[in-house]
């Protein structure tokens, strides 16, 4: 009875017109990508694990401070490397989510320079090099200033790319217009960052898992333009559920889920 049941429901969705685009997101955990910190400084918050979470108000922050008398640099800055779970054939871009802050000293202040940046880097067939950087810089007077970064993006496209580096840091010049020590920090805080692009695996995990009464099955997705008559929907992207027909039923790839299309009898496809 279960497993009528889970068929019907199946059967449902494959009636919606959806459409799926090429490109995912292949830096999400949920897509087997994993991260490390590879250098920093500063004091930390959250974890880098919230850098791919896709979850953009989360994320690592890094936050520093400085003291002395007239002029004062405050730099907070970490690099981490993200590690795709299949090398994609085609990286197309990379969009970051960031927060900065600068706190200077207010009143006396004749000068608080607030400079951001991110470099990215590709790894291409075991090989690093710049891919692409972005940085800005102002003067905010005295005080603090604040930037929020949303959806910003760093340009391919690059080819063979198994892994990425990113180097964020926030850094804060303050001058004072008359002696005596005071103190200063500056927050750099990367909530998101997320890779557009083709992996070599005609298939991908996105977590989906169906119970077939033992176990829970990974079912595979498509990663090219879908044309699977099963669509499931997520975090606002449309997927294909990739099938299989009879004659693969009893293959290793075979998770044993049977769904009835307008081809006939189907599997989907186990992912592995």
């Amino acid at each position: 009875m279960k497993k009528q049941i889970l068929v019907l429901l199946i059967v449902l969705l494959i009636t919606l017109p959806l459409v799926i685009s090429a490109d995912i997101n292949l830096a999400a955990s949920s897509e087997g990508a994993t991260i490390i910190e590879t250098g920093g400084a500063g004091s930390t918050s959250g974890t880098v694990l919230n850098i791919i979470d896709e979850n953009y108000g989360t994320g690592f922050q890094r936050s520093r401070t400085a003291s002395g008398s007239y002029s004062v640099t405050a730099s907070a800055h970490h690099t981490t490397e993200i590690h795709f779970n299949t090398p994609l054939t085609t990286l197309t871009e990379v969009k970051y989510w960031a927060y900065y802050h600068h706190q200077c000293i207010t009143g006396f202040a004749s000068k608080s320079i607030a400079s951001e940046y991110i470099t990215l880097h590709v790894k291409q067939n075991g090989v690093w090099s710049v891919g692409d950087s972005d940085s800005s810089s102002l003067d905010f007077g005295s005080g603090s200033y604040s930037s929020t970064k949303t959806a910003q993006v760093l340009s391919g496209p690059w080819a063979d790319v198994s892994d990425i580096r990113i180097y964020v840091e926030s850094r804060s010049r303050c001058e004072k217009s008359r002696s005596g020590s005071y103190s200063i920090s500056s927050t750099v805080n990367l909530r998101e960052i997320e890779a557009w692009g083709e992996s070599t695996d005609p298939y991908q995990d996105i977590g989906l898992k169906i119970y077939n009464g033992t176990t829970p099955v990974p079912i595979a997705i498509e990663m090219s333009e879908a044309d699977s008559e099963l669509k499931i929907y997520k975090n606002g992207t449309t997927y294909g559920v990739a099938l299989i027909p009879e004659a693969e039923f009893g293959q290793s790839h075979d998770s044993g889920i049977r769904i009835k299309t307008s081809s006939g009898i189907q599997g989907l496809r186990k992912y592995e």
